[in-house]
């Protein structure tokens, strides 16, 4: 079911190590509607963390154990928790992280052990499944509300839409804090697959993380554009190519994605279609996918897509009226996957999270993206650009906002602003001295 750098287990060892966890996290006083925090590295441990705490009808939160302590442990006492489970040689990492916070909450430590009878899971469609943080432009992450209907609807695209059977390898190779790494875990113990759970400096590495394919039978990756372009540069400058034999679709995300670089991969691989993917955590990841075939005429913006299943697109103006065809307008997303909202931020999601005018349900809402985007004559739509000061780099969401106001709580500075040169964060300065 699952390989990491330090083993492997079967479907049966899976479902033991997760029934005992999630005993053990009952036992700790998780209920159905608890929060949960992980801190823990990705691998068995952290799936297994997944499973036990849907098992035991909670919501897990997803901590970098590479940010800054201080940022952690504000995200602990936003979250407030009433589990933080730790993965194997963590022990202190969790506590020195409790005592940067205020928030106490219990604590569950992996321990490897197997039940004999599984325990029988808990929990609803609209129960929350998990919360993701992103970056907010006044200084302090939001906390991204997902339910498991969303979090299921998502999944089952995934399959759908890439063909996911028993007889797939997907990787597992983003990080846990991003909402892309929920399908890459997931989708493949659906169907009877197999995850392999790659390690951080293998999934920074394109030589590294493309030689896998070969080595452990990988029909499915996952990349953003900045990699996949450093992959084909260094391929196009003399470092062998690795075989690629066996992949079926290479999906792309995070990131725009350029109309060259989606036709040099046709050039190279012909036979392995891209898949560019588009979505806000807010909407339990991707609501678009495209297929992009080697000599497509894609012009010059790469497609977004159409929608995934169960999902609204809207092209709206400033009056929430829909444009015509061709015509600029900001993108708003209705249907299964639209999450409950922010935590403890009812103004934000008020503001973000609309009432639907143009559903046939009543109390239906809608997410507003805030990008601009427009349909094409083939009906996909193309992502033109943000509405906002929110940029994206290697696949981080970022809002500018936050980087200001961060800078500008520094000694001696009075004013800051941050922008994007080159695919780099830069911040220009006003200082008393």
């Amino acid at each position: 079911a699952v390989q990491d750098p330090q083993g492997s287990v079967s479907y049966g060892e899976l479902v033991a190590l997760a029934s005992a966890l999630s005993r053990r996290l009952v036992a700790a006083g998780v209920r159905p509607g608890s929060r949960v925090a992980m801190l823990c590295e990705p691998g068995i441990p952290f799936v297994t963390g997944i499973l036990a705490v849907l098992g035991a009808g909670a919501a897990w939160i997803p901590l970098d154990l590479r940010a800054p302590r201080a940022r952690t442990a504000a995200l602990l006492d936003d979250s407030r928790p009433d589990v933080l489970y730790t993965g194997p040689g963590l022990h202190n990492t969790a506590t020195e992280l409790l005592a940067a916070a205020s928030s106490t909450p219990a604590v569950v430590t992996w321990d490897g052990t197997h039940d004999t009878e599984p325990a029988p899971p808990v929990g609803g469609g609209d129960d929350l499944a998990y919360i993701i943080f992103t970056s907010g432009s006044t200084g302090r992450p939001k906390g991204a509300m997902v339910h498991r209907a969303g979090m299921v609807n998502h999944l089952l695209a995934k399959i759908d839409d890439l063909g996911i059977t028993s007889d797939d390898v997907v990787v597992h190779n983003a990080p846990v804090t991003f909402d892309i790494s929920v399908w890459q875990m997931l989708s493949p113990l659906i169907t009877g697959g197999r995850l392999l759970v790659v390690d951080r400096d293998t999934a920074a590495d394109p030589q590294e993380l493309f030689g896998r394919i070969t080595t452990d039978h990988v029909t499915i990756l996952e990349v953003v554009p900045s990699l996949l372009r450093a992959a084909i540069d260094s391929w196009q400058s003399g470092t062998p190519r690795p075989p690629l034999d066996g992949l079926r679709s290479l999906m792309v995300t995070g990131e725009t994605l350029p109309a060259d670089l989606a036709a040099t991969w046709g050039e190279l691989e012909p036979g392995i279609p891209l898949v560019n993917a588009y979505g806000p955590t807010e909407c339990s990841d991707d609501v678009t996918h495209a297929v992009i075939h080697a000599g497509s005429d894609i012009g010059s913006r790469a497609p977004i897509g159409h929608a995934v299943r169960n999902t609204r697109l809207y092209v709206l103006d400033a009056n929430l009226q829909p444009v015509p065809p061709g015509t600029p307008g900001e993108l708003y997303v209705a249907g299964t996957g639209v999450g409950h909202g922010y935590l403890d931020n009812p103004t934000k999601t008020a503001t973000t999270f609309l009432a639907d005018p143009h559903a046939t349900e009543p109390g239906t809402r809608m997410y507003r993206t805030g990008d601009r985007v427009r349909q094409r004559p083939d009906g996909q739509l193309e992502f033109l650009e943000r509405t906002d000061h929110q940029v994206k780099i290697r696949g981080h969401r970022i809002e500018l906002g936050e980087i200001e106001t961060a800078l500008r709580r520094l000694p001696g500075i009075t004013d800051a602003a941050a922008a994007v040169h080159h695919g780099r964060l830069v911040a220009y300065l006003i200082g008393t001295t």
